[in-house]
């Protein structure tokens, strides 16, 4: 996802606050693990590890809906006036056999 905090207001934006929800459905007995990372540039990331998270190993098989797991978080970065701040949400890897939970990002 690419922002511009700035909006052209000719200032340097040096610091982000940033919330989302990890939304998850916890029917597979396998952990998936999440991470998000941010960069100033587009091409240099840097991972955000008060952010990090991982799904459950055991399933729950009885619900079919979708769990929020909320996340709040404070990036440190410089942005230019008129620059962009990138967000990057991964899939780093998976804990456990079988099948996969479904996961998402919501509410950013």
């Amino acid at each position: 996802m690419r922002c511009s905090p700035t909006a052209s207001s000719g200032a340097t934006a040096t610091g982000f606050d940033l919330a989302f929800d990890w939304a998850y459905r916890n029917n597979a007995a396998r952990g998936e693990n999440m991470q998000l990372a941010y960069s100033t540039d587009g091409t240099t990331f840097t991972t955000v590890p008060a952010a990090n998270f991982t799904t459950p190993t055991t399933a729950d098989n009885t619900t079919a809906n979708f769990t929020n797991q909320n996340e709040a978080v404070s990036i440190t970065g410089t942005v230019a006036d008129g620059g962009y701040l990138y967000l990057r949400w991964i899939h780093v890897s998976s804990v456990g056999s079988g099948s996969r939970d479904e996961v998402g990002i919501d509410n950013v």
